[in-house]
């Protein structure tokens, strides 16, 4: 199955290049490009654990730091990031 590593190449994508722009400013093949990833994304978000959907969620979707969501847990920023890592290499 493709979709961990396609979750954690796109996220890095949408954080490296996330702008808002207007669809008939992208190539058709974008958009649909990135209709099929989001579509891949949230297929493989549902195979997650609650726990872990909830930390890619505060991490991706809500924007939250490592650090502020391992205090909202009670957990270190690096056991945060240890999570993250292994999430995103299943």
């Amino acid at each position: 199955m493709i979709c961990y590593r396609q979750i954690a190449d796109f996220f890095d994508f949408l954080t490296r290049r996330f702008t808002l722009r207007f669809i008939d400013e992208e190539c058709v093949d974008d958009v649909a490009i990135k209709a099929v990833l989001i579509e891949k994304i949230l297929f493989c978000t549902k195979l997650l654990t609650p726990e872990d959907q909830e930390l890619i969620t505060e991490l991706y979707y809500e924007g939250k730091s490592e650090r502020e969501y391992g205090n909202q847990i009670g957990i270190s920023q690096k056991g945060v990031s240890k999570r993250k890592y292994k999430i995103l290499n299943k």
